[in-house]
């Protein structure tokens, strides 16, 4: 009789110790992430200015004009500015820049 009632035991300590190791095992995080859904992408809503001056020692710099190009793969984006008497110019793009950084915008 002594020998059942160990197995009885053991079994019962088992079931328990399996009880509690079940339940932590599934409560670890997993290395997965979700699939289906993709990361909204980010708001890109910016414009590029750009500010200067043009100038030569030998000519009048007034009506001289600048060009501001902007070139991301088959994306590109031209804006003409004019200066005013003393060489200045002010480019300001409206929301059509989106798709370009200032890395992408020579003038």
């Amino acid at each position: 009789m002594a020998p059942t009632l160990g197995r009885r035991s053991r079994s019962v300590v088992l079931g328990c110790g399996l009880a509690v190791v079940i339940p932590a095992v599934g409560c670890l995080p997993s290395g997965g992430f979700a699939m289906g859904v993709p990361r909204p992408q980010p708001n890109l809503n910016f414009t590029i200015g750009v500010e200067g001056v043009v100038w030569c020692k030998g000519c009048r710099a007034c009506d001289a004009s600048a060009l501001l190009r902007c070139r991301h793969g088959r994306r590109a984006l031209s804006v003409w500015g004019a200066t005013n008497s003393r060489g200045y110019f002010l480019i300001q793009t409206g929301a059509q820049a989106a798709p370009f950084t200032s890395k992408d915008c020579r003038v």
